[in-house]
């Protein structure tokens, strides 16, 4: 539980701080604790050699696309957090549907990118996806796998 707490908390504050400007910024620790104290209370708990694997998995992934200019660092660090926790919380086939949709989207985004642009139709930054585009596509499914994980979490009491 200490463990998984932790990458949790760890990946919330990076996450927050790569979207904060301020230096002195009081969100990013109360950030990271709050999210770290809601799966406390609801007594989630993760085998720590598969938090890892997942960690692992999750962060290789969106070190890809960043290295693929389809991410930035703050989408990467997004993407690494939503992972974990859609896939510790289902299953993998959960977190499996959100990166099809991740990439036919990057996919779609980069087609004809130039016409698009001409047209004044394109996506901003040359269609780099930030935080508020993987929180913004993301959040349904992670509302609905953390919500599994909880109905099964509170099935064996």
């Amino acid at each position: 539980m200490l463990i998984f707490l932790s990458v949790i908390g760890a990946l919330t504050g990076a996450l927050l701080e790569s979207m904060t400007k301020d230096e002195d910024n009081i969100v990013i620790p109360l950030g990271s604790a709050m999210v770290m104290w809601l799966f406390y209370m609801f007594g989630y708990n993760v085998n720590s050699l598969y938090l890892m694997k997942v960690l692992i998995f999750s962060f290789m992934l969106g070190y890809l696309s960043y290295r693929a200019r389809v991410a930035d660092v703050s989408a990467m660090l997004s993407a690494t957090l939503l992972g974990v926790v859609i896939i510790v919380s289902s299953d993998i086939k959960w977190f499996f549907i959100l990166l099809a949709f991740f990439l036919l989207g990057s996919m779609f985004t980069r087609y004809k990118y130039n016409f698009k642009f001409a047209q004044g139709i394109a996506e901003g930054k040359g269609g780099v996806r930030g935080y508020k585009n993987v929180f913004s596509n993301s959040l349904v499914g992670l509302t609905l796998a953390v919500a599994y994980g909880f109905s099964l979490l509170m099935g064996r009491y």
